[in-house]
């Protein structure tokens, strides 16, 4: 759960994979989930504390696969703009041959 002041903002489900953590194992597709009608900046600070409070857990790893655009109810890409302001990097899943 991400907390501001106190409140409720977002919630990030996860399974743990050894050193790795994969939102949201299982299913097609999971990822940060967010209070409706943040901006940018705080949709930035929540994926920043996400980052830094797994990293102080002591995992290597996030799998995040967030959902098609098609299916939010308000479309936009803060979420991958704060992640790789953060330093992620995006990796590409490939099917075994």
């Amino acid at each position: 759960m991400i907390r501001d002041q106190g409140n409720l903002v977002g919630v990030f489900p996860a399974v743990c994979d050894g050193q790795t953590i994969i939102s949201i194992g299982g299913a097609s597709y999971g990822g940060l989930v967010l209070k409706s009608g943040l901006g940018v900046h705080d949709v930035y600070l929540a994926a920043e504390h996400l980052v830094h409070h797994i990293r102080d857990e002591g995992y290597k790893k996030i799998i995040l696969t967030q959902p098609p655009l098609i299916y939010y109810a308000q479309p936009d890409q803060y979420i991958d703009f704060a992640l790789q302001k953060i330093g992620s990097t995006a990796e590409n899943a490939r099917s075994p041959p």
